[in-house]
């Protein structure tokens, strides 16, 4: 089984690609897309779903598994997660 696992944020969201197969877990992928704080919010969702369609597209995961937001220090910043979890669903919905 290979797997896609993000941990969404606006600015900088993590990303990896393991594949589990023969029960021996192998990274095939790992690292962040980054988004600039001088890049407006809408952009930095539209750069998440395209680089994580291109990982998609390359990797072919079978599931995919999205960190959950467990705690957030304001409203503002729920809202912007769960923007970036969205986008990240979006790109795994749409491939």
């Amino acid at each position: 089984m290979r797997v896609l696992a993000i941990d969404a944020s606006l600015r900088h969201t993590g990303v990896a690609v393991v594949d589990a197969n023969n029960g021996k877990p192998r990274s095939l992928y790992f690292g962040t897309i980054h988004n600039a704080n001088s890049v407006r919010s809408s952009s930095c969702l539209v750069a998440i779903r395209d680089r994580l369609t291109e990982l998609i597209r390359e990797h072919e995961p079978d599931c995919c598994a999205l960190e959950s937001v467990i705690y957030v220090q304001s409203y503002k910043t729920a809202i912007v997660l769960g923007a970036a979890r969205g986008a990240a669903i979006l790109a795994a919905a749409e491939n």
